[in-house]
């Protein structure tokens, strides 16, 4: 079955995510049934079956953020101890296994977005675009070039933090757009659940291109976006 094509009503919609979201306000259900069984994992932590894109089969662990926050709320805040015979260290994201912690650490840089719990981020400098907090400059410019695509001159504008009320300006913002992704649908607790973060807030104008912070901080210049299309808008402009 195409999943571009609502099997309820025939609407036909250019993705499968669009199709979810009109399946869940349309229908009131989030039991597409188009699910195949081949993508579905049971929770570690609540047992309950979660749908995952292919790339996910065999780490997805758990079906939510709440879940797996529960999973490691002992609050363990270094790297698990190495086994023995080989086993190595285990990521507390994916359940992935390695030699060393350098083998980890790359891993992690490789495939989780957010900070690994082994960072210390109590005074690290956070993000103007989502709530991700690095350690460090270096992990920030990384997360921004990466999950962003803000490159160069960004980091000689101000690279801890947008200023001009950025941080109010980004909460009514996704609250004025429902807390929805204004270009694919994607909710809040959805974004949450895929990316281990919020959604994320564009400056349809460029931030940089502002004398005026506030101004560039402007309802009329901001768009809720989740990180897939944020990341979009970002390489389209470049």
């Amino acid at each position: 079955m195409a999943t571009t094509e609502c099997p309820d009503c025939s609407s036909g919609y250019d993705s499968e995510r669009a199709l979810k979201v009109h399946y869940r306000r349309s229908h009131g259900s989030t039991d597409y049934p188009w699910r195949s069984d081949e993508r579905m994992v049971t929770c570690e932590q609540c047992s309950a079956e979660f749908e995952v894109p292919p790339s996910r089969l065999g780490s997805a662990r758990f079906c939510s953020v709440s879940c797996r926050e529960s999973a490691y709320s002992d609050g363990e805040t270094d790297l698990p101890a190495g086994g023995a015979g080989g086993t190595g260290d285990e990521c507390p994201k994916c359940g992935k296994r390695f030699d060393t912690k350098h083998g980890l650490r790359v891993h992690w840089g490789r495939s989780h977005d957010d900070l690994p719990p082994w960072e210390d981020t109590a005074n690290g400098p956070e993000c103007p675009e989502c709530d991700y907090t690095a350690a460090d400059g270096r992990g920030l410019k990384i997360h921004l070039s990466k999950i962003h695509a803000i490159r160069g001159e960004f980091f000689g504008k101000n690279p801890a933090s947008y200023q001009g009320g950025w941080d109010k300006a980004r909460r009514d913002q996704i609250e004025r757009d429902g807390y929805c992704c204004q270009n694919c649908g994607m909710s809040d607790d959805e974004h949450r659940a895929e990316y281990d973060r919020g959604l994320e807030v564009h400056h349809i104008e460029p931030y940089q291109s502002f004398d005026d912070p506030s101004a560039a901080n402007a309802s009329g210049n901001l768009v809720t976006l989740c990180a897939a299309c944020h990341g979009r808008r970002h390489a389209e402009a470049e």
